[in-house]
C-alpha cells in the first residue's frame, strides 16, 4: 500500500476504513477474505469503515502485516480523522456559542497577549478552543460552573459595579500571571510580611526626595513582599471592568494581590495596596476579595485598618488642624516617614476635602506610561 498516496487524501473528514476499502479494490480481494486475514468479522469491518469503530493499536498492527502499511501509519490515520471528527463537533458548538463568544474581552485579551494576534480571523470552533484554553475549562457549561456570577459570588466579599465577564477574564488574566510568577516565592510568612508592609510605606519618602519614580517604588515593593511569599501584580482593567482598585485571593498557598492602578495617583495606589495587604492579614484564604467604591462593613473595617499601617490615627487630629498647608503636611509626612502624597490623601479623606496644596503635586504613573498590561 502506498502510504504517501493515503496520506495525501487524510486532510478530508474520512473514516481510515475508507482507505482500506480503496485497498481491496485495488488488490481486488473480497471483503470476506479481507476478514480472515484480519481475523475479525465483517460488521467489525463495515463499523470500521464507517467510523463507528476506531482503529485500535491492535488492529494496527494487523493492518501492517495484511496491507503492508505501517501501523504507525494507520494510527496516525485514525488519530487524524477523530480530530477532524472533534474540530467539526468544536464547530457545531461554536455556532450555538456564538452570543458567549462576543460577550468576552477580545480585544483586550489579545493585546495583552492571551489571545492570538490573529483570533478575530480564525474560524468559530479555534476562537472557542482558545478562550477555553484560556479559562481553563474543557466547555462554554464548565465556565459557567466555575467562573459564572453566582459561583464568583459565593466566593467574593461584596459585589462590584463592573461587567462580570469583563471582571472574571481580567481575573483570569491575574491567575495566569500569579501561576507563572509563584514557583519562584518563598513560603508565606505573616509576620515578615507585615515587617515589610511597614519597610515599604518608609520607602514612598524617598519618591518625594527625588531619589524614586513612582514606577520604580512600584517594583521595589513587589519584589520586597515577594520576600515574604506575597505575589504584588499590577495588571491594567479590561475595557468594561469599573471602579476597580485591586482584589485579593490566595492562589497555592500564597496571597496574591492584583492592582490595577485605575487611581493613578501615589496616594491612591498605596492604599490600594495597603487596603489589600490587610485583607490578606485579616480575612479568608476561600475568599475573593474586590475593591471598587461599594463600601460594605468588610470594607470599611479593612479601610480602616490600611489607614492605620500607613498613617497611625494619633496623626488625624494633626492633619486636620494643618487645614492643607503644605508646610503642616511635611512637617507630618516627616514624623511618620512617608511621602506628602500620603499624609495629602488622609487630609482629603478626613476633611472631605478633595484638593491638593498649589505648591506640590502628587505623584502619579499612568498605564499609557508603562506601554504594557503588566508592570514587570
Amino acid at each position: 500500500m502506498n502510504e504517501k498516496l493515503i496520506e495525501m487524501t487524510g486532510g478530508y473528514l474520512l473514516p481510515p476504513g475508507e482507505h482500506i476499502q480503496d485497498w481491496l479494490i485495488e488488490c481486488g480481494m473480497p471483503v470476506l477474505e479481507f476478514c480472515k486475514r484480519m481475523e475479525f468479522s465483517r460488521p467489525t469491518y463495515y463499523r470500521i469503515l464507517n467510523g463507528t469503530q476506531p482503529i485500535t493499536a491492535d488492529t494496527a498492527r494487523k493492518l501492517e502485516l495484511v496491507t503492508g502499511a505501517s501501523a504507525e501509519f494507520w494510527c496516525k490515520l485514525e488519530a487524524d480523522y477523530r480530530h477532524q471528527v472533534l474540530c467539526q463537533k468544536a464547530e457545531e458548538q461554536a455556532a450555538n456559542q456564538k452570543n458567549w463568544i462576543k460577550k468576552q474581552p477580545v480585544s483586550d485579551l489579545i493585546a495583552a497577549n492571551f489571545l492570538p494576534a490573529d483570533f478575530k480571523k480564525r474560524r468559530l470552533g479555534e476562537q472557542l478552543s482558545a478562550l477555553c484554553s484560556f479559562y481553563n475549562v474543557s466547555s462554554v457549561d464548565a465556565y459557567e460552573e466555575i467562573h459564572t456570577p453566582y459561583s464568583f459570588a459565593a466566593r467574593a466579599v461584596k459585589g462590584v459595579e463592573s461587567n462580570s465577564t469583563a471582571l472574571t477574564a481580567w481575573l483570569q488574566m491575574a491567575t495566569h500571571v500569579a501561576l507563572d510568577h509563584i514557583p519562584a516565592l518563598g513560603p508565606y510568612d505573616a509576620d515578615a510580611f507585615r515587617k515589610a508592609l511597614d519597610a515599604v510605606r518608609q520607602r514612598t519618602a524617598a519618591i518625594d526626595a527625588g531619589t524614586l519614580v513612582v514606577k520604580d517604588f512600584l517594583l521595589l515593593a513587589k519584589a520586597e513582599l515577594a520576600k515574604t511569599g506575597v505575589e504584588v501584580i499590577y495588571l491594567k482593567k479590561v475595557k468594561d471592568v469599573k471602579n476597580l482598585n485591586g482584589v485579593a485571593f490566595w492562589l497555592k498557598e500564597h496571597p496574591v494581590i492584583v492592582l490595577t492602578l485605575h487611581s493613578c495617583a501615589l496616594d491612591r495606589i498605596v492604599f490600594s495596596l495597603y487596603h489589600e495587604a490587610a485583607h490578606i492579614l485579616e480575612g479568608k484564604h476561600e475568599l475573593i476579595y474586590v475593591t471598587d467604591k461599594s463600601s460594605s462593613d468588610i470594607e470599611l473595617a479593612t479601610d480602616a485598618k490600611a489607614s492605620e499601617m500607613l498613617i497611625p490615627s494619633m496623626f488625624d487630629d494633626q492633619i486636620c488642624l494643618g487645614n492643607g498647608s503644605l508646610s503642616a503636611m511635611r512637617d507630618i509626612a516627616k514624623r511618620v516617614g512617608v511621602s506628602v502624597a500620603l499624609v495629602v490623601g488622609r487630609y482629603q479623606k478626613l476633611c472631605n476635602r478633595f484638593f491638593s496644596p498649589k505648591e506640590y503635586r502628587v505623584p502619579m504613573i499612568k498605564w499609557d506610561d508603562i506601554g504594557s498590561w503588566v508592570l514587570e
